[in-house]
Parts: C-alpha cells; structure tokens; sequence
C-alpha cells in the first residue's frame, strides 16, 4: 500500500500545479561556492556493496546501508506497499529468510552537493518468481558515509507477464506542462548537456524546475520541426484551444530531497549560511531530474495536445447516482480491494479502508450527451510512514443492455499499478479504443486491461517518513 508520495502534495495528482510555484528564494548571493557534488565512483562502490549483501544473505551489512530517516516504496508484481525505516526493515527481514538473487543494470547517477540519485534496472529472483523493473535510490551523507534515504521500485514486471501497449506517435499526443506560469508540450526525453545558456529558474527551491535554451544541433529533423507548429490543446471538460510553439526548451523538473532544499535556503542543518540565489539554485538543480525537450505554447493551459489529426475526446462527467453506486460496488468486490481491506483488519481497523479517517472514493465518467462509456473509482486513505495507508483504482466500461447498466472490467482484478485518478480521456492513437490520462501518465488498453504508454511524472527525491 504506498504511502503520499511527498509531505506537501502527492506528485502524481498535482505535479504541474507544484511546478506553477513562482520561485521564492531570497535574491541573495552566495558568499561560498556550493559543496561538490557526491563522488560517482563512491556511488558506484557503494552500489555494489548494498547488492552484495543481499546476494550472500547478510541482513546485519545490509541494514547499515540505510539512513536514520528512511522511505521506501516496494512494488512486487500485484503488491505495493511503503514504509518508514522500522518498517522497511521488518519487511526485509522476511525476504532475507531465502535466498535471493539481485542484480543492477544500466546504471545512471546523479549528484547534488547533499545527495545523490542512482537509476538502474533492477532484476530480483528467489525460488520461482523473478520480477525486473526501474529501481532508484536516493544517496544522502550520515556520519561521514553515504546511505540511503529513499528507495523505490518504479515499476515491477513479473517476467512472463504482458507488456505494456507502444508508445503513441508524438504528432497525435503529447502531455502539456505548466512551469513558471507558462505552458510547454512535452516533445522527448533530453540531456542537460544540450543546454544553451544558463537555466532559469521556474519553480522552487521545494518544487524544482528550470529550463534552459536547447542546442538544436542536437536534435533530430522532427525535433527542430516542431518549432512555429500549430497544436490543439485539450482540458478533459471544455472545447479545444489552438497554440503555436514558439521556440525549444529544455525543462528539467524534480522534488529534492529535504536536505538538499535545506541546503539551498539556508536552514536545518545549513542554517546560518547564506541561501543560494535563484540562478545558483537553477545551475545546480538543473539536469538531475526528468530532463525533456518541450515546445513553449503561446497561450492556452490543459492536459494534452496533438498537432495533426482531429480528435473529438469524450468529456469527463460525474456519473449518475446509480452507475456510482453501482461502480462503488464493483470496485469492493475486487481482489486488489479485498487485499488493502484485509490489511487495514488486521492493523486493528474497522470498517471499509476507503472511508478511514475521512477519506472518500473518487467516481469519474467519460462520455458523451451526457451519457457515461467508461466509469473510474480511484480511492486512497491513510498517512503511511509507520500508519496505515492504501489505495487502489479501476476502470469498467459502461454498456447498456435491454435497459441495464452493465459495467465491463478494463483494469487488472489485483494490481492495476499504482495509484491513477484520469482527468481526460481520447482515442489518441485511432484505434477505436479510448486512452486515458492524468496529468502526467498515459494509460492504452491492451488485451482487455489498462496499462501505462508515458509517466511523465517528476521524480520525487524527498524522504516524508
């Protein structure tokens, strides 16, 4: 059951509303140049360390890799869950008591003056089951040595189970992202090292999100072409708005680490040194989290866009009273939402764990002339970090036989992935089926069940537990 992602806002549901922040850091300068950045061979070193000791079975070794103030979000195929360091620690001790095999690939790094942020693919076996997946680690300085603070398998694919749909051409979908009071449509992945100029600061020193000019040397023809390209963006409930992109950027957004935001506003542990000036901040930030190249929009704010084709999107609706009731039903019933309830039970609660301590489950609709095609209850309660905490969501579609209402599941039973609350839906790709998005991830049904095409959500390198 995963905790909130962050002690201020979930990422996944107001990530681009974090990003609008104007930044507010004192525009004073820096009297010291900024600490040097983590060292990537005692990364590397370290790394290889924290897998030796699961591959030997050494529980003791393992354990004193980790922070004093930990969060970690675990996802094994149908089950995800996070917890604070007692509780992260009490869960592996389980999964030390057989033997495993761990191995990393395709490593990436990298480092900020208080903390370092590793991506790799992570592959895990024991006995008979084996999953790979994104995994990152978020590195932070305790006692002299490097631990880690954060850890989280981004995604977990049990080897052998289908995979997710193709990637939608970007002419016919592209996220848009509000940074700095401006929106950009989201055009591919990008290296800081592209970067023309010094980046501008757009968002905060507890939201971070700069952009910088792009050498267009380094992108392809289609890249450079969508420069003075005309675009239709979409909202999920109102009419289309048209857009022109006037120039290419590079965007680079991520939430640090709270010693790492600390360090640059002068407090905590840093207080009594002088705060890092915007530019300083933008410099230092810029590249260590999602890097993409975006188009600059001269007007218009919304979800998507598309630059060639006409799309006619369902609107989003609040159902009637008795598909709710009907979809709420539906969604009780399901094994994923037993699992969280029978976890919740047997933490000492009563009554329904979508309901705990005020929460409510969310219904939306997608449909037209006022008429629901598909129906998503999404639900989360719960505060995590050592408390209780779930979520869940599903997806049915509506259809209407002889009078009745009939709900067709379109999300997997037990584990449709991690938490998604859609605010628009469309055929994007033309073939007849309906994609659905939230702010930032894309979901394309395939063989009968949704499953993610794009997460364009920022990282999260903060430690809320």
């Amino acid at each position: 059951m995963l905790a909130p992602r962050s002690r201020r806002l979930s990422l996944l549901t107001a990530a681009l509303a974090a990003l609008a922040v104007v930044a507010t850091v004192p525009q004073v300068a820096s009297a010291q140049p900024p600490p040097p950045r983590i060292d990537e061979a005692e990364v590397r070193t370290f790394l290889a360390s924290w897998l030796a000791t699961q591959n030997r079975g050494d529980f003791a070794a393992y354990q004193a890799h980790y922070a004093a103030r930990f969060f970690g979000v675990r996802r094994s195929g149908a089950t995800t869950a996070a917890f604070d360091r007692a509780g992260w620690m009490k869960d592996r001790g389980d999964m030390f008591r057989r033997a495993m095999t761990v191995e990393a690939s395709g490593l990436q790094t990298e480092g900020l003056a208080t903390t370092a942020v590793l991506r790799f693919t992570q592959t895990w076996a024991s006995g008979g089951y084996k999953d790979v997946g994104p995994k990152q680690l978020v590195l932070v300085r305790e006692g002299g040595a490097l631990k880690i603070a954060r850890e989280e398998m981004l995604a977990s694919r049990v080897v052998g189970a289908a995979t997710a749909a193709a990637q939608v051409p970007r002419d016919r979908f592209a996220f848009v992202a509000e940074a700095g009071g401006g929106s950009y449509v989201i055009l591919a992945d990008g290296e800081a090292d592209w970067a023309v100029g010094e980046p501008e600061l757009l968002g905060s020193a507890h939201a971070f999100a700069a952009r910088a000019r792009v050498d267009t040397s380094k992108l392809t023809e289609a890249l450079v072409g969508w420069q003075g390209r005309e675009v239709t963006v979409f909202d999920g409930v109102g009419g289309p708005c048209r857009a022109r992109v006037t120039g290419l950027w590079l965007l680079s957004r991520f939430e640090p680490h709270f010693g790492q935001s600390n360090q640059w506003l002068g407090q905590g542990d840093f207080e009594g040194e002088p705060p890092a000036s915007p530019a300083e901040i933008a410099r230092q930030g810029f590249g260590n989290g999602a890097t993409v190249v975006v188009g600059a929009l001269d007007g218009c704010k919304g979800v998507w866009a598309r630059a060639e084709g006409r799309a006619t999107p369902p609107s989003r609706m609040t159902p009637d009273a008795a598909v709710q009731r009907q979809a709420l039903a539906a969604f009780r019933k399901l094994p994923g939402y037993k699992a969280i309830q029978k976890d919740f039970k047997g933490n000492g609660h009563t009554g329904a764990w979508d309901a705990f301590d005020g929460a409510a489950p969310r219904v939306v609709a997608f449909g037209a002339k006022d008429e629901a095609s598909l129906v998503a209850v999404s639900a989360r309660a719960g505060h995590g970090c050592g408390d209780f905490y779930g979520e869940f969501w599903a997806v049915w579609e509506v259809r209407r036989e002889r009078g009745a209402v009939k709900l067709v599941l379109q999300t997997d039973v037990k584990a449709p992935g991690a938490l998604f609350e859609p605010v628009a839906a469309a055929d994007v790709d033309g073939d007849g089926d309906v994609e659905l998005m939230s702010g930032s991830v894309l979901m394309s049904r395939v063989d009968g069940v949704y499953r993610v095409v794009e997460d364009r959500t920022p990282p999260d390198f903060d430690c809320p537990c």
